[in-house]
């Protein structure tokens, strides 16, 4: 059996819960916390058939190893991301998807990387290219 990965915050969590719920073995979220936010993790959670156990915050920090967990941590299985360029292209091609990059030179990097970040990139976007030498400042 492989070891486990702690993941720690919504962000996280819900990431994973999208692209590879089945490595997820188990989720805590704290018990006392009951806002529409949760509520709405918790379903989604539930309705990848992940096992949502309600625990104190003390078990969280924990768990979490001092990481802000915002009220919620999993525990996973390592999940292996593609590590270059042909490996995701490969991927796409074995999914029957068409790939769409987003590529930014190194003008557009700066006006446009705060609001490519902040609407999550282009929709349908699988990934943002940017200069590796852009100066910011």
């Amino acid at each position: 059996m492989s070891s486990l990965q702690v993941l720690a915050g919504f962000h996280a969590v819900v990431a994973r819960l999208r692209h590879a719920p089945a490595s997820i073995k188990e989720i805590y979220v704290e018990a006392s916390r009951r806002d529409k936010r949760m509520q709405t993790f918790i379903q989604q959670a539930q309705a990848a058939n992940v096992k949502v156990l309600p625990v104190a915050a003390e078990r969280l920090d924990g768990l979490s190893k001092g990481t802000r967990h915002q009220g919620v941590v999993a525990l996973a299985e390592e999940h292996q991301l593609a590590v270059d360029i042909d490996e995701l292209l490969d991927d796409l091609e074995a999914a029957g998807k068409v790939p769409f990059f987003w590529c930014l030179t190194a003008s557009q990097t700066r006006t446009i990387w705060g609001r490519a970040c902040a609407r999550r990139m282009r929709p349908g976007c699988m990934l943002l290219l940017h200069p590796k030498t852009v100066q910011w400042g």
